[in-house]
């Protein structure tokens, strides 16, 4: 009989297993380790691995751009000297340097072109 309520007991829990995915709980997703509180270690046990002035908050580290703002289809772009076209997302910013060279200092992204713009300056 001890046999018979193990294997209900076991039963039940690949149920309870299988069916988790389905309430969006899915066993095989564990916590994201960077969440987890880390024990305090001595300072000189820790090498120093990024530097803390650029990295932002997604990983991507912030550059500048050099180019003339220019209006395009309604908004502002930054072209550079090589003709590459960015997509700048704060354009009130962009509109005072509009047709100005100017050091766009923000964060990339590859993919649509677009400057996540932290400065605009004039060129030096």
């Amino acid at each position: 009989m001890q046999f018979n309520q193990v294997k209900s007991c076991f039963l039940s829990a690949a149920l309870i297993a299988m069916t988790m995915p389905a309430f969006g709980q899915a066993p095989d997703k564990l916590p994201d380790p960077q969440d987890q509180p880390q024990a305090h270690q001595p300072e000189a046990q820790q090498p120093q691995t990024q530097s803390p002035s650029t990295e932002t908050s997604t990983g991507s580290s912030e550059q500048s751009f050099q180019g003339k703002i220019s209006g395009s289809q309604g908004g502002y772009v930054l072209k550079d000297s090589s003709g590459v076209t960015y997509q700048l997302d704060d354009q009130k910013k962009a509109k005072d340097f509009e047709g100005q060279n100017v050091k766009v200092t923000g964060t990339l992204d590859a993919s649509t072109k677009m400057i996540r713009v932290s400065s605009i300056s004039p060129a030096s």
